[in-house]
């Protein structure tokens, strides 16, 4: 009679310490990464995929295709997919306030600070090596999500043209990620289409 109460509990336990461990690795995530939500993803691959192994590799870059492709933040978006997915909805609150609590926080502390400092060499100095950081974020977070989601002879002539259509025809990325998203609908749409032909 008295171990039936205890297993519920121990439940809740451990979903209140696997909260606390979302809120705690999107916080660390939020905290030390500068430059949005694409220059994060190297973090979010060794912090969820390789550390804490809440989600694989292609569960990731399945995340990541999602947070792109709905309105808001990637970042945020990331935290409420895998947070629900490890925690239910409790998790998913815990992960989006981790990661939104460190940017809220030190927006008010540099929008205080760099106004009485912004013209300091030293403050300006910091900013552009900052900014080049960035940049090789992203594209290392773009290398991770390449390898994967680029496994096919269509698939990187299909980023090319995106990528030209977007730099030197001055087309516009979300239309050109729809129309990219529907030609390879077609292709897939056709393969399954052959394979149940008898």
């Amino acid at each position: 009679m008295s171990e039936q109460p205890r297993q519920p509990q121990a439940g809740r336990r451990r979903k209140l310490r696997l909260c606390l461990s979302l809120f705690a690795s999107f916080f660390k995530i939020s905290l030390l990464t500068f430059g949005g939500g694409m220059a994060m993803i190297p973090f979010f691959h060794r912090e969820l995929v390789g550390r804490r192994k809440w989600v694989a590799d292609e569960e990731l870059v399945d995340m990541v295709s999602i947070g792109l492709a709905v309105p808001g933040p990637i970042s945020t978006n990331l935290a409420v997919q895998v947070g629900r997915r490890a925690a239910g909805p409790p998790g998913a609150a815990c992960a989006f306030l981790g990661m939104v609590a460190p940017p809220l926080l030190l927006a008010i502390a540099s929008a205080l600070a760099l106004h009485a400092w912004a013209d300091r060499p030293g403050v300006r100095g910091f900013l552009k090596g900052a900014s080049a950081a960035v940049v090789g974020l992203i594209a290392y977070g773009a290398y991770i999500l390449g390898r994967r989601m680029i496994s096919s002879v269509r698939a990187v002539l299909l980023c090319l043209a995106l990528v030209a259509a977007v730099i030197f025809l001055g087309a516009n990325p979300l239309l050109a990620l729809f129309a990219a998203t529907a030609v390879e609908a077609y292709f897939a749409r056709r393969k399954e289409n052959n394979g149940n032909t008898p």
